[in-house]
């Protein structure tokens, strides 16, 4: 079964999906929106983020690297966004 594009606007439970799905499984590109304000923005096979990708937190932070089977794994970089109120210093 060849990969099609398809927008889902909601999952049911908050979240969201746009990009390829090949049956019911999201593969290929896409991004998934979570209720939490999460986002996941690149390469999908077999309904998890695999390749690489790009993970944004709702504060900001965001991981952009490579993926394996859900998990941040391989190359990549972690930009951590930090809040007023945080003692870096």
């Amino acid at each position: 079964m060849e990969s099609k594009f398809i927008s889902v606007v909601d999952l049911g439970n908050g979240d969201s999906y746009e990009g390829s799905v090949k049956g019911k499984t999201k593969q290929g590109r896409g991004t998934y929106k979570y209720a939490n304000g999460d986002t996941y923005e690149g390469e999908w096979e077999n309904d998890e983020p695999e390749g690489h990708g790009v993970y944004t937190f709702a504060n900001g932070s965001y991981y952009d690297g490579d993926f394996v089977k859900g998990q941040f794994e391989g190359e990549g970089k972690l930009v951590y966004q930090a809040r007023e109120d945080d003692d870096i210093m």
